[in-house]
């Protein structure tokens, strides 16, 4: 940062929805996890796994993304745990 502002190193990376009423320019990623997050946990924890998240019977069918297949894509879930010692 520079006197409050940011300094973009590379071209800026924006989340969401642009043109949306409270956020038009969308949201600021200051990083952008990639499947090298599994091997990240896997050196923390003993269990990793990756999961999709949807349960129809209570109501979690999407993410919600409106820029997804019309807010269609899974959530995705880590689940990890240590080892019991």
């Amino acid at each position: 940062m520079i006197n409050g502002a940011v300094e973009h190193l590379l071209p800026p990376e924006v989340h969401g929805v642009q043109g949306e009423p409270d956020f038009p320019e969308g949201f600021l990623a200051f990083y952008n996890f990639g499947w090298d997050l599994v091997e990240t946990l896997r050196g923390i924890f003993e269990v990793v796994e990756t999961r999709i998240f949807a349960d129809p019977l209570l109501g979690y069918t999407s993410n919600n993304h409106p820029l997804v297949s019309g807010g269609n894509m899974l959530a995705t879930v880590f689940v990890c745990r240590k080892a019991r010692s």
